[in-house]
């Protein structure tokens, strides 16, 4: 479960390839700045005459970059779950979820077992130019061999095969449903910026709809960008969608509220030991929608500048926040350049709501699992099983109780959808669906391609040749549902298809207004509207 549902809730592994987190400044140390303590010096001493005594005694040969990684990885570690060392090699993987662009040919791909699936084109890309369609399987890159189980490929390897300089070209060797033909293509490689935004909409006449997926370097201008074609449009109404952002650049995020929130309000503050990186940061521009209603969506993948958003905007009494308990990040990570190019991901200070709430977690025996266990103990499905801390109690603007003690807690509550939860997730979770659905898409593209989106949202049924197939398929992977309890998940296995289906066949934002139709926590938001 903590694989398949909850990989956001990893953080030291996330930190180290995504580099999630609240990132502030960037300080660069040489040798000459370090002053070690007498502690330190002996720590450091021990060290070396360890590393002195492998070298000159050690019965095999040694790759020390590779020791001492593995040794600074493991000393960091244990500092606190999200400061982090990530070696030369593995930085620049680690900023790409922060940085401004990226360059490639556009397509989203997944592995399924020893087969790379396309899965969908980017709008504009080389890919989507040169005709690449979703359930495309991309056997060879530059002529080297992909597919295969001697092969294992892994997203590492995609990756360093299809980047590199704008411009440059990629030769894709590629199989499609029911051509035996090896299509051969040549793409350009080109620049993409890195989209912090996943989709701006009116819902209607009066209701927008933006979804923040990370907090990067381009997230507010991209926001403001969007904010202003909302309201162009005519939007009265917001509803802004954290779930499962994990963070990021936290003036960004503070530059955001500021356009939501008025006055000269504290947005956040930062404390850490001493006064050394302490810092207020307060509302100070005019906000182009300081007025209208705010609806902020939340779950338990929220977290870190998601929390200081959500946070601030229900501490000011600014915005209803809908959902369930965020994650519980509030600890503040400075990058420090180390002199071989590698980096120091370093918590330096913690940070705290208007109202004064710490919204870090405590440090618990299974602070790793922390979120899964909130599974298991049923928070996730009903609220008095949230733990709240009542010697915790803070007040909005308004007078109202929030608390502190772990995470941003929601004013109103939507329990993960329980119908068949477990069984449902044994089919939605496992590749052989993926790979099903693709291969359906490429069997009927020409039905499908005929279909409005109108119809496909509310009348498109499955046909019982397309149940059966799928049994059959579920019960080779090994799935244990019964004949009769696969029945009783057909509505729910309908919509996470239709879902699949849309991303491929419809444009973005039809895709988006499916999902949402199925989202009980965006419905709450309208119903609260």
């Amino acid at each position: 479960m903590e694989n398949k549902k909850f990989p956001i809730f990893l953080p030291i592994l996330l930190m180290s390839v995504l580099a999630i987190g609240v990132l502030i400044g960037s300080v660069f140390f040489s040798n000459k700045n370090v002053l070690y303590p007498n502690s330190s010096q002996k720590s450091i001493q021990k060290i070396q005459e360890v590393l002195q005594y492998v070298q000159q005694n050690y019965a095999d040969t040694v790759n020390f970059d590779n020791l001492t990684n593995i040794g600074l990885q493991k000393m960091i570690e244990n500092l606190d779950p999200h400061s982090v060392y990530i070696p030369k090699q593995d930085v620049p993987e680690a900023n790409i979820s922060l940085g401004a662009n990226f360059v490639g040919i556009g397509i989203e791909f997944l592995i399924l077992k020893d087969t790379l699936f396309v899965i969908n084109t980017l709008k504009n890309s080389p890919s989507q130019k040169a005709g690449i369609k979703a359930g495309d399987k991309i056997i060879a890159v530059n002529q080297e061999n992909i597919a295969g189980k001697k092969n294992k490929i892994s997203e590492k390897k995609i990756f360093a095969l299809l980047k590199g300089k704008e411009g440059t070209e990629v030769k894709l060797s590629i199989l499609r449903h029911n051509n035996k033909n090896i299509i051969s293509k040549t793409l350009k490689r080109t620049t993409f910026q890195t989209q912090a935004i996943e989709t701006a909409l009116m819902w209607d006449k009066k209701i927008g709809f933006i979804k923040i997926s990370k907090f990067n370097i381009n997230s507010y201008k991209d926001f403001k960008k969007e904010l202003e074609k909302l309201i162009e449009l005519g939007m009265e109404k917001l509803i802004l969608d954290v779930r499962d952002n994990p963070g990021g650049y936290l003036d960004k995020t503070v530059n955001i509220i500021d356009e939501l929130l008025a006055g000269k309000d504290t947005i956040v503050y930062v404390d850490g030991k001493g006064s050394r990186f302490d810092n207020v940061s307060k509302a100070k521009n005019l906000g182009i929608f300081e007025q209208g209603k705010i609806i902020v969506l939340i779950d338990e993948g929220s977290a870190s500048a998601s929390e200081v958003l959500a946070g601030a905007l229900q501490d000011h009494d600014r915005a209803t926040l809908i959902g369930r308990r965020t994650y519980g990040k509030g600890l503040v990570q400075m990058p420090i350049e180390l002199t071989d190019g590698g980096e120091l991901r370093l918590t330096i200070a913690k940070y705290y709501t208007p109202s004064g709430r710490c919204i870090q977690k405590p440090f618990s025996k299974n602070y790793k699992s922390e979120t899964a266990e909130r599974y298991l103990n049923g928070e996730l499905f009903e609220q008095k099983n949230i733990k709240i801390d009542k010697k915790q109690i803070f007040k909005t603007k308004k007078g109202r109780n929030v608390y502190g003690g772990g995470g941003i807690m929601p004013d109103i509550f939507v329990p993960l959808d329980t119908i068949q939860f477990n069984k449902v997730s044994e089919w939605t979770d496992e590749d052989f669906l993926r790979a099903f659905i693709l291969n359906y898409i490429n069997e009927n593209q020409n039905e499908l391609s005929k279909i409005s989106f109108q119809k496909f949202s509310k009348n498109f049924e499955f046909q019982e040749v397309f149940w059966a197939q799928l049994w059959k398929t579920g019960k080779n992977a090994k799935v244990k549902s019964t004949p009769e309890q696969f029945k009783k998940l057909r509505p729910e296995l309908t919509k996470n298809i239709k879902e699949m289906i849309a991303k491929s066949i419809f444009s973005e934002e039809e895709f988006w207004r499916l999902s949402l139709l199925q989202d009980e926590i965006f419905n709450e938001a309208l119903k609260v509207l």
